[in-house]
């Protein structure tokens, strides 16, 4: 019974929403920098390398008034990277899930189109899979960022440009994994 009230709760807030706010669901696409330190035999190495990036977002927007708002969405971000050579092969994922929260702040509002900024944080956690010549090595950990941005929206349709900077490395023994930054383009569409 209170997953029935809860429910028909939560769809009397979606339809008495104003036409700002929404169900949305969207892809990114972008690039990022990781630095990844090794450590073996008390050689270290440091190797920064960019990543082509995709991820997909599912969350829910709420304006208060026609300015201010927020934007509460679980993301999954995958930077990866694949090369072959003579005799070698290797690949790396780093991958992120997170919950999200983003403030947002529109400078311009017509009956169809709206562009603003946005700042927010994430929280979650993060995987990091590599594989070269057949060895595998794989590590877990917290995943939070920092995030940066500009927004348009027009009907239901937004795409934002996002600049996103991870705060904590990643590490397991003598392998650690720093995301720089990612730098992505966003499209949402809202229900």
């Amino acid at each position: 019974m209170k997953r029935i009230l809860f429910i028909f709760i939560l769809l009397m807030g979606i339809s008495q929403a104003n036409d700002k706010d929404g169900i949305s669901l969207g892809f990114e696409l972008g690039l990022g920098e990781a630095k990844i330190t090794e450590s073996v035999d008390g050689y270290t190495s440091n190797n920064t390398v960019s990543f082509p990036l995709y991820g997909f977002r599912l969350g829910y927007v709420k304006y208060f008034g026609k300015l201010f708002g927020i934007y509460t969405y679980a993301n999954f971000k995958d930077l990866f990277l694949s090369t072959k050579g003579d005799g070698y092969k290797k690949s790396e994922h780093i991958m992120s899930f997170a919950a999200n929260i983003d403030f947002l702040l529109d400078f311009y509002n017509d009956k169809s189109l709206s562009m603003g900024g946005f700042a927010g944080i994430g929280i979650g956690g993060a995987n990091i899979k590599a594989k070269s010549d057949g060895v595998s090595r794989s590590m877990s950990g917290l995943y939070t960022d920092l995030k940066l941005g500009l927004k348009t929206s027009y009907k239901y349709n937004s795409i934002s440009l996002i600049a996103s900077f991870p705060v904590i490395p990643t590490k397991e023994g003598d392998w650690k994994s720093r995301t720089n930054y990612t730098i992505s383009l966003a499209y949402d569409y809202k229900f």
